[in-house]
């Protein structure tokens, strides 16, 4: 069971995107952002609406030939919860759940890989995903942007985020289904 979580503390310090206005946040890319073995991605979700694919947070720049990890919501005949692996910066593989959120909740949404395995959760809660094909036994070591609320397309986004994120968090380790329940209950000053 997912730990219970005060919904008005969630949204402290949380960041606002607008689709239209195509916000999003760029991350130059830096030797702390390479995760080739092991990844842990969390972060604190809230959709204005459930429609549109919504990227979440990635190092992931498609046209380029620059993907290595993404954590996407996509809207689509069936919606999925996704998390995009790439071991060669232009063949990724997913990994989803069948999952359509409700427009104004917060949700705390999390996936880990660890050499070719991955696991996605949504409010501490493992669930089973559905897989593309083998996964890469390592990530692509991307030299492009990482990106909160959108991914890369060229010189320009797409899947632009409306809605919040807030307390995200990135990890060079395979974080258990109890230590994503513990980073849960934490505020930006207790995650350390």
């Amino acid at each position: 069971n997912a730990p219970t979580v005060q919904a008005d503390a969630i949204g402290a310090g949380s960041a606002l995107f607008v689709s239209s206005n195509a916000d999003y946040i760029s991350v130059s890319d830096d030797s702390s952002l390479v995760f080739t073995s092991a990844l842990s991605v969390t972060a604190w979700v809230k959709f204005t609406a459930a429609s549109a694919s919504q990227a979440i947070v990635g190092h992931f720049d498609y046209p380029n030939n620059q993907r290595s990890w993404s954590l996407t919501w996509l809207d689509d005949s069936t919606d999925y919860l996704r998390w995009f692996v790439d071991g060669t910066g232009s063949a990724y593989k997913y990994n989803r759940y069948a999952w359509t959120p409700t427009a104004g909740q917060w949700y705390h949404l999390s996936a880990t890989y660890n050499a070719g395995t991955s696991k996605l959760y949504i409010d501490g809660v493992s669930v089973t995903v559905d897989a593309e094909g083998s996964q890469p036994t390592s990530l692509h070591n991307s030299t492009g942007n990482l990106f909160i609320g959108a991914v890369g397309n060229a010189s320009t986004r797409a899947d632009q985020m409306n809605g919040n994120i807030c307390q995200v968090g990135i990890w060079s380790a395979v974080l258990t289904q109890a230590q994503i329940q513990s980073i849960m209950e934490k505020t930006y000053e207790e995650l350390t």
